[in-house]
């Protein structure tokens, strides 16, 4: 792959009928679509939906065209690499109306997403600094993320 890994459309044809035509507003371009950038896919100005892209590449002549990096890809680019490439083959009126059922069908080797957890600054710094307490509600990557965190800050205070 040597431009982007699109998603987003629910694999539920009653979920991405609900969502298909809430639109979000543009962002302001700040930052670039460098590789492992994450932005929403758009058809034109304020069409964002629940569609979204990881830049395989630098994918800067995007930025000119409105596209706004909201997200980057900090650790894991290599699982990114390894999504299946089909190009622009689905059409996404049939992923809207039949979901899954047609993807499963007409594209086997497809790659999908099964859940994603965003993790907060702060959330993490409450983790690593407290209690387990407040660990509640983090799935169990997020829970690896913590302990990670937290023996790299206890080996910092044992070299200081």
């Amino acid at each position: 792959p040597n431009f982007m890994a699109q998603f987003g459309i629910s694999g539920d044809p009653a979920v991405a009928a609900e969502w298909r035509t809430k639109t979000i507003q543009d962002d302001v371009v700040t930052k670039s679509n460098h590789r492992g950038f994450v932005s929403f896919a758009t058809s034109g100005p304020n069409t964002r939906t629940t569609q979204m892209f990881i830049n395989f590449a630098d994918n800067v002549f995007l930025d000119k065209m409105g596209f706004s990096p909201f997200a980057q890809v900090v650790k894991g680019m290599e699982a990114v690499d390894r999504i299946y490439a089909i190009g622009e083959k689905p059409d996404q009126n049939k992923i809207q109306e039949e979901g899954n059922a047609y993807l499963s069908r007409e594209f086997p080797e497809l790659t999908y997403i099964t859940s994603a957890q965003v993790i907060a600054q702060d959330q993490i710094d409450q983790c690593v600094n407290s209690p387990p307490a407040h660990t509640a509600g983090l799935n169990k990557a997020g829970m690896n993320v913590i302990k990670r965190l937290k023996r790299l800050k206890h080996l910092k205070q044992a070299r200081q």
